[in-house]
């Protein structure tokens, strides 16, 4: 299950309870990009990616900028 653990008041989050490396649901992502807006930083620990896992979940923010 996702969770989010805030880091402080205003800005950062830990979100916690996703693999990164799997396709996540749109709700998840939802979620995360949510949290995003809202802390301005995300941190999602443990993540086993390899570079096309990155690149592919880097990309559902926007076009990447290389």
């Amino acid at each position: 299950m996702i969770k989010l653990n805030k880091l402080s008041t205003n800005l950062g989050a830990e979100i916690t309870g996703v693999d990164l490396a799997k396709t996540i649901s749109a709700k998840e992502f939802g979620f995360i990009y949510k949290a995003f807006l809202k802390y301005h930083v995300i941190v999602i620990r443990n993540q086993n990616l390899e570079p096309p896992d990155q690149i592919k979940f880097s990309e559902r923010f926007g076009k990447l900028d290389i």
